[in-house]
């Protein structure tokens, strides 16, 4: 132990704190309102590794074991047929067929809240060898930081030392707001985007569509519930939406003043909306929903609620970058977005599995320093 520090772990957010957590952190995802808000929405098992020099929290590292499998949906496949391997093993009894994942659920992103001054790479020290002790004891073979930013300096550094190896995953979209006013942002862009975008809002306009900023949004959590899963089945008949109305109602009672619903009506019905999550300057544009059966011209009301109008509102409001998720990459980026690539991080807590992974990568000319394609699942 790194002498007057100590780790401690929790499996319930409320054991820290909430002053505590949103003291130290610099994302939305990472707050003690929405983890609140997962543990009230879904049946998780979190283990929050926290930090403290004396009854000081330095730092808060959220892993979860991953019963959404977001690990092999998202993950780098290191061995052949990984997750049937783990559920072998699960049936006869030698490990669980999970990933601890340090990350925060359904955001994409993977941080450790550090307080200020603190000496970053002692403190990930303990938390690695902590994750090992969970890993040990809960009978977990892999255990991976899934969505490490490459902006992310310390765990970039730190990570292959602590016996993670890195692989490159994808692209992720985000917006630094350095404009004084949405007039500025559109003169920044090029001429033919920037008649493109004052055509869209005005044909939203045009089309008797209006929008509404909510802070409160408890009330119509099942008209949210029921949009999303509207724009899912649009792509895939047969998904299914996590997010029910419980989760929306959640989230507007833990995430009180951080979480805001822009929706967009036509004669008084509800037919889309944003959801944004904001801490401090940054905001995430997080999930949307439509209603396509209500759809007759082009109104442009995705533009209009997933960009433009959330994109005034953050200049007025002083904030300075808005995260979006990975999908459409091409309108984002013509619309001013930068490309953030992601990195995987994952260790094998099997000593035989970790040497023949470690052969397996090699003979697909994957080094662990330089690596620059992977096959996932």
């Amino acid at each position: 132990m790194v002498i007057g520090k100590r780790i401690k772990v929790f499996n319930f957010v409320d054991e820290i704190g909430k002053e505590a957590i949103d003291a130290i952190a610099d994302d939305g995802f990472f707050t003690y309102g929405w983890f609140k808000t997962l543990e009230a929405s879904f049946n998780i098992q979190p283990f929050y590794l926290a930090v403290y020099d004396e009854d000081r929290l330095l730092a808060f590292a959220p892993c979860f074991i991953d019963i959404f499998e977001h690990y092999f949906v998202y993950g780098p496949r290191i061995i052949p047929y990984m997750k049937k391997i783990l559920d072998i093993g699960n049936r006869l009894g030698l490990c669980r067929n999970r990933v601890l994942l340090c990350y925060s659920p359904f955001c994409y992103r993977t941080k450790i809240s550090f307080k200020k001054n603190c000496e970053e790479k002692l403190v990930l020290d303990l938390i690695s060898k902590k994750i090992d002790e969970i890993c040990k004891k809960e009978r977990i073979v892999f255990s991976s930081f899934l969505f490490v930013s490459e902006f992310d300096a310390i765990l970039n550094s730190s990570l292959e030392n602590f016996g993670y190896t890195k692989f490159p995953w994808r692209r992720t979209l985000y917006l630094d707001l350095t404009w004084p006013n949405f007039e500025a942002y559109l003169q920044s862009l090029p001429k033919k985007i920037r008649l493109t975008i004052r055509r869209e809002i005005k044909k939203y306009t045009a089309s008797g569509a209006t929008t509404e900023r909510l802070s409160e949004f408890g009330k119509l959590a099942d008209e949210l519930s029921d949009l999303n899963a509207c724009l899912l089945w649009k792509y895939d008949k047969s998904s299914k939406s996590l997010y029910d109305a419980s989760f929306f109602r959640n989230l507007n009672e833990y995430v009180k003043g951080k979480a805001n619903v822009f929706v967009a009506r036509k004669n008084g019905e509800l037919i889309g909306y944003l959801l944004s999550i904001r801490h401090n300057d940054v905001m995430d544009c997080y999930n949307c929903g439509f209603k396509y059966d209500a759809l007759k011209d082009k109104d442009f009301r995705y533009f209009n609620i997933g960009y433009y109008v959330p994109i005034k509102w953050a200049m007025e409001e002083g904030i300075k970058k808005i995260y979006y998720r990975f999908t459409a990459e091409k309108i984002k980026l013509k619309r001013g977005c930068k490309s953030e690539r992601i990195y995987s991080f994952v260790k094998c807590h099997n000593k035989l599995l970790e040497s023949l992974i470690y052969i397996y990568v090699q003979a697909r000319h994957i080094g662990r320093k330089n690596q620059e394609t992977i096959i996932y699942n």
